[in-house]
């Protein structure tokens, strides 16, 4: 049976059901699998209330006050502090 031109001119009608199947199963893991943290995030203490934070990769780091507020954006390359200053050198991201 020829329903498609070209290179799927010898696949029968059940193996393109399989395929479509499978792509379909594939295509369902792998939009559902991004929905239970299978993504790296996490943070580290600085100082005080302050917070070295990064979601996905470490090249998204920013500080944050511990209640969530954005001291420094992304992307903190390298961060450390005394005890008057918390200081942060910031690459640009792009």
């Amino acid at each position: 049976m020829r329903f498609l031109p070209g290179i799927f001119n010898t696949i029968t009608y059940n193996q393109m059901r399989r395929l479509s199947s499978l792509f379909i199963v594939s295509s369902c893991l792998l939009t559902v699998g991004g929905c239970f943290d299978l993504f790296d995030s996490g943070s580290e203490r600085i100082a005080g209330d302050y917070y070295l934070i990064w979601i996905d990769t470490h090249r998204n780091r920013s500080i944050n006050k511990k209640d969530g507020e954005g001291v420094v954006p992304e992307t903190v390359f390298v961060a450390g502090h005394n005890d008057r200053f918390i200081y942060a050198k910031q690459v640009p991201f792009y």
